[in-house]
């Protein structure tokens, strides 16, 4: 889960908490209070009533004096009254009451009531109030009302819906300033990660944004010093790999030429001047490639839009002889329009670098087949050999600057910087280099993604293989 999240999830945990440990206690006092009231209410009319029938429950003729009162304060209350003399026996019972039978001695409330006690009980949605009957001193009867408090109850509950919602919003309220909060901590810590995602892809004048809190904005700070000094360090490597194999030329054509005139003179010093030569023509190789190694790594020119068929059409052609000599043939697939933004030249170089390499390991009688990609996402190319191919253990490093696996090493001499130039030239114009092999072939591609001004279509015209 991402910082975000977990901070949301904190703030949500703490409001929840908050809001329940408030509302529910809330909720909790709303009901007590509402039965509350209505019991103080019910009682206080249970004792007027009491006061009022002393007298008759304690006559003769006690059933026919209350049936009129009993009624009369059952309307007025619209709740079921009934009173009892002190053995339980009922003397009078409004209409709405519900039958209880003409003996109520068995009832908790009746008895709490003859002790000399008002009680109260809520039974679902259904309040009973017990109020003793006194004449002179002595409990004569009881007066118990039986209300149906389901309207009370009806309010309790749409109180509780408004406390439930104002507590969701104040949730969702708390959320959304936590939202902004995790927000202002997060975004500068993307920016870090970003940076140094394009830091480590080679884009050396990539910088943090110094926002946020302070700790993470001295991070960004010091992750922007780091990379100023990285971002010398790596120019002044690569001025000081182009200086160097820049001053190594004119030495080492000297030396070829002074070679030559050894050779030209025959005997054995002829033979190994011959040796030599070969020698500093390996070494004039390496020089090339340090060079273009160099200016793969250093400051990203203008570049423009790539015709990458045409790069390959082009490549065929200048490699159909070298091909031929060895028994090889080399052939185009451009069947799509595949354009990048790129510098043409060392997309050219690297194009040649890759048809070399496929040459020297592949056999006599082999095919390279360059093909052109174009897709949704992007566009590329590869460059296929039916070569011995690499190991597993080995494709992993052959991107490696002056790696040569096992193959490499059986296929005669070299330097190791060819397929380092082609991931160096590759991520230079945020591209990459990808590797596929078996034992009967190796398959090396490049792909960019999708540009703006370099859309990639299906060329009719272009279908097809172009054996060159």
């Amino acid at each position: 889960m991402s910082l975000r999240g977990r901070l949301l999830v904190a703030f949500a945990y703490l409001l929840v908490l908050a809001v329940a440990a408030l509302a529910v206690p809330l909720a909790i006092n709303i009901q007590r209070r509402a039965h509350s009231e209505v019991e103080g209410l019910l009682g206080s009319q249970a004792q007027i009533i009491s006061s009022s029938v002393s007298d008759e429950v304690d006559d003769s003729d006690a059933p026919e004096l209350l049936a009129p009162i009993v009624e009369d304060f059952a309307d007025q209350l619209d709740a079921g009254v009934l009173i009892a003399d002190e053995d339980g026996e009922v003397l009078a019972n409004s209409e709405t009451l519900p039958s209880v039978g003409n003996d109520i001695s068995g009832e908790s409330e009746f008895r709490t009531a003859l002790s000399g006690s008002l009680v109260g009980r809520p039974m679902g949605s259904r309040l009973l109030v017990a109020a003793p009957v006194a004449l002179e001193g002595e409990i004569v009867g009881v007066v118990r009302i039986d209300s149906d408090i389901s309207a009370i109850e009806s309010n309790v509950r749409r109180s509780w819906l408004v406390l439930a919602a104002v507590g969701l919003f104040v949730v969702v309220l708390g959320l959304g300033g936590a939202w902004l909060l995790a927000s202002s901590l997060s975004r500068p810590l993307k920016s870090l990660g970003a940076t140094a995602r394009s830091l480590g892809a080679g884009r050396l004048d990539s910088r943090a944004e110094t926002a946020g809190p302070p700790e993470v904005a001295d991070v960004a700070r010091a992750m922007n010093h780091m990379a100023e000094d990285l971002e010398a360090t790596i120019s002044a490597q690569q001025d000081f790999i182009a200086n160097a194999s820049h001053q190594l030329r004119t030495p080492l054509t000297g030396l070829r030429l002074r070679l030559e005139g050894i050779a030209v003179g025959g005997g054995p010093d002829a033979t190994s001047a011959s040796e030599a030569i070969k020698e500093v023509d390996r070494l004039g190789v390496l020089v090339e490639e340090l060079l273009v190694l160099a200016r793969a790594g250093g400051r990203q020119a203008p570049g423009g839009a790539v015709d990458i068929g045409a790069l390959l059409r082009d490549a065929a052609d200048r490699w159909a002889a070298r091909a031929a000599e060895g028994g090889a043939t080399v052939v185009t697939r451009v069947g799509v329009a595949a354009v990048v933004h790129a510098d043409e030249a060392e997309l050219a170089g690297v194009i040649d670098n890759l048809i070399e390499n496929a040459l020297a390991y592949s056999p006599a009688g082999a095919t390279v087949a360059l093909a052109a990609e174009s897709g949704p996402d992007g566009a590329g190319f590869s460059v296929a050999d039916d070569g011995p191919g690499i190991p597993p253990e080995e494709r992993e490093r052959v991107f490696d600057r002056f790696y040569r696996g096992g193959t490499g090493r059986r296929s005669g001499p070299g330097s190791g910087l060819g397929l380092a130039i082609v991931k160096e030239v590759a991520e230079k114009w945020d591209g990459r280099a990808e590797i596929t092999s078996s034992t009967v072939g190796t398959t090396v591609t490049l792909r960019w993604p999708r540009s703006e001004g370099t859309g990639a279509a299906a060329s009719e015209n272009e279908a097809g293989f172009t054996n060159r």
